[in-house]
């Protein structure tokens, strides 16, 4: 949804949602949109990751749809699933510990 908020509204509802200073920051990596592509596809596979800001980035990209629909279809998931398994052993640690 943040992807075709910020193609539909521009850079003024970004910055309604994020600073200036963090969406500044970003921007310097969209001046070349391959390497963007690349630069947001590990951002989104990694986890804790500005996940938000990057997709609002990707909307004011060249970014095709198809493009940013696989990306995260692809990466999301994985770094869904590592902060499960990191919810669901760190809890079973913590409570071992915490038991004792």
């Amino acid at each position: 949804i943040y992807f075709f908020l910020a193609r539909y509204y521009g850079r003024p509802f970004i910055l309604h949602i994020v600073s200036e200073k963090t969406l500044n920051k970003y921007m310097k990596w969209t001046k070349n949109q391959k390497k963007y592509n690349w630069f947001f596809a590990i951002c989104i596979f990694a986890p804790a990751a500005p996940d938000d800001v990057l997709c609002l980035l990707s909307g004011l990209t060249d970014m095709k749809f198809w493009t940013y629909f696989w990306i995260i279809i692809l990466c999301k998931p994985w770094t869904i699933a590592a902060y499960s398994f990191a919810l669901a052993f760190g809890a079973k640690w913590l409570l071992k510990i915490v038991g004792k």
